[in-house]
């Protein structure tokens, strides 16, 4: 799973929006995906930012730049156990709100609360800013 697209479709199977057959339709499930790639580009983002933490603000390296997908196609630039495996819920739980499917969204809320403290982060890097005299 690489794409907008597949990261869409895994959400629309978790949340049990699907046929008879337990495969999504893109008829029945349209007017979800004309709102999925705004609901993608917000779980990317915050997803994102916890792995591409800022470099080190004194070592004076630019920090990578988040780019949103402009479309669903696009590979998702994160990590594949991330792509895979929190972000699907973090979709589902965004589309299940906007069909105000209480149940399905405070569901995939709390999984992806927990799962999304599993996703590794970029480098945490600490500022010793506390006040010295002029003797250091």
């Amino acid at each position: 799973m690489v794409t907008g697209r597949d990261v869409m479709d895994r959400a629309l199977v978790l949340l049990n929006y699907t046929n008879r057959f337990g495969e999504v339709d893109g008829q029945q499930s349209g007017e979800l995906y004309k709102r999925g790639l705004a609901i993608l580009n917000q779980v990317y983002s915050d997803l994102w930012h916890i792995e591409h933490s800022e470099t080190h603000p004194e070592r004076g390296k630019k920090p990578l730049c988040w780019k949103e997908l402009c479309n669903m196609a696009e590979p998702v630039r994160l990590s594949p156990r991330t792509v895979q495996e929190v972000m699907p819920y973090g979709v589902a739980m965004f589309l299940a709100q906007s069909e105000s499917d209480s149940d399905n969204q405070s569901l995939m809320a709390a999984i992806y609360n927990q799962k999304r403290m599993s996703v590794p982060h970029g480098p945490n890097w600490r500022l010793d800013v506390l006040p010295r005299g002029i003797d250091g």
